[in-house]
């Protein structure tokens, strides 16, 4: 096995190599040692074979509790608590080998390998790479993006890291409007709609108080249609509620999306004359609309590092189904429910129901008054069986569309 220990040494240079950098962060530091320690035990049990045993051990997130917490006087001390230790990560211990006692266990180990590669290059060239970028080097072998995804979320995990300490980040997904976060100093709030939208950025530190001071609200929109339709009004600069800041996920949010959120929010708090920053929620009236607001509110199982993204403080505007009930064509206006929306609804009151801890703090303001209005939402939908779209609020004809019942909505959800 002389051959295959020299490989792995061409294959990880840096490994071997005695080099200080001193651009690392202590994170950056986790990681390597991370990979040198495999790395060497590989390469010892390469050197003794067949008496040594060639194998990668990460953790990965079996489960996460979420343990019940008093509410203060916000959520932001909610939030505070539950980085102070008040959930509870269950992991596994998850180990692969090679050449591994089927064809599936070696294919595993050499995804792996290769992620540890890639991480360890843009670690050690100080340079950021994206999972899609990842995948794409390699396509025939890891067969799709989960397979990148997944591993990366193991190996932060293991090394008690962020994604960010494995140089490695999400493509750019979400867009805003309503921050001018370019250095180009030609840049015009009132210009076109096109040219006021901006990716969410993934690198949050050069974001400070300066970008926000004059921020009241910010909306998180659902569907890129509906945030292109309040962009193209001006929505973020003419509501009568002050200026704000309208983002979209396009669907289910991402994690920088979300991170960038909650970096927006603690910035709020730091500001010397708070400015009651107020976060709310649009999206559809069906399982899926309400299940995205749910993960904008709550860090998701599959991965511990995203507990610093929750956004507990978030308020859901709608569209509610029992507010759309004092329309005549409800009926007809209302999409049927399919086959999977009716399982998604029956399992989301389910878990209302019967996983009290995981719904606590999911929806903030008056938590119990909220998940009252979420219940009878899915409750309503499953007895008609439809379901209703943003753009309802359009077709009901309401005075000033959707801006004019976004402008009434929020006034209602900040007590004015």
């Amino acid at each position: 096995m002389d051959n295959d220990a020299d490989m792995l040494d061409a294959f990880f240079p840096e490994s071997s190599s005695s080099q200080e950098y001193t651009a690392l962060t202590v994170g950056n530091t986790k990681v390597l040692e991370f990979i040198n320690d495999t790395i060497a035990h590989i390469h010892a049990a390469l050197n003794s074979w067949p008496h040594g045993e060639v194998k990668v051990v990460l953790k990965r997130v079996n489960k996460i509790e979420h343990q019940r917490v008093a509410a203060d006087h916000g959520s932001h001390s909610r939030r505070q608590s539950t980085k102070n230790g008040k959930v509870k990560v269950q992991s596994r211990q998850m180990q692969y080998s090679w050449p591994g006692n089927t064809p599936e266990e070696a294919w595993r180990f050499a995804c792996i390998l290769a992620i540890l590669h890639e991480i360890n290059t843009a670690v050690h060239k100080n340079v950021t790479v994206t999972k899609r970028d990842i995948y794409y080097r390699q396509p025939e072998l890891f067969r799709k993006q989960e397979t990148v995804d997944r591993y990366i979320d193991d190996i932060a995990f293991t090394c008690g890291v962020t994604r960010k300490d494995l140089r490695v980040t999400a493509s750019p997904k979400g867009v805003l409007c309503g921050l001018n976060l370019t250095t180009d100093p030609t840049f015009n709030p009132d210009t076109a709609a096109s040219e006021r939208v901006q990716l969410v950025p993934n690198e949050l530190e050069n974001i400070t108080t300066q970008h926000i001071e004059q921020l009241r609200w910010i909306l998180v929109v659902e569907k890129e249609a509906s945030f292109k339709t309040l962009v193209e009004k001006n929505f973020e600069s003419q509501s009568a509620s002050g200026a704000g800041l309208i983002v979209t996920a396009k669907g289910y949010p991402d994690l920088s999306t979300r991170l960038f959120l909650r970096h927006i929010i603690d910035l709020s708090h730091q500001l010397s004359v708070p400015n009651s920053l107020s976060i709310f929620s649009l999206v559809d009236c069906d399982p899926d609309g309400l299940d995205i607001h749910r993960c904008y509110t709550t860090a998701t199982r599959s991965s511990a590092q995203e507990q610093d993204a929750a956004i507990s403080e978030i308020k859901w505007l709608g569209v509610d189904m029992v507010e759309c009930l004092g329309t005549k064509d409800v009926m007809d206006k209302g999409l049927p429910l399919t086959r999977r929306d009716r399982g998604r609804a029956r399992g989301m009151l389910e878990r209302m129901v019967g996983d009290e801890v995981d719904m606590d703090g999911a929806f903030a303001g008056d938590q119990s008054r909220e998940k009252t209005r979420v219940r009878r939402c899915l409750q309503t939908m499953l007895m008609l069986g439809v379901k209703m779209e943003i753009q309802a609020i359009d077709d009901q004809n309401v005075e000033g569309g959707l801006c004019g019942w976004l402008e009434s909505r929020m006034w209602e959800a900040r007590g004015y």
